[in-house]
């Protein structure tokens, strides 16, 4: 897990299902920002950064700039 400097966003990495489908979800960085205190449901993030293989390790630098394998 990485939060952003300001410590008001998460980036984790999981494997959840994205579709009904039932195909196997690969590994994909995930954001939940902090709304009054509290996290919100956790989105995917968006492409450029998700595709069809596997993102990992997310690190958010001092400058706010998000890097993964």
């Amino acid at each position: 897990m990485a939060f952003s400097p300001d410590g008001q966003e998460l980036y984790f990495l999981a494997d959840f299902p994205k579709t009904a489908d039932g195909k196997k979800p690969n590994y994909d960085i995930w954001m939940s920002r902090r709304v009054h205190g509290d996290w919100a449901p956790a989105e995917l993030v968006p492409p450029p950064i998700s595709t069809r293989a596997d993102e990992l390790y997310p690190i958010l630098g001092n400058d706010g700039s998000l890097h993964f394998n």
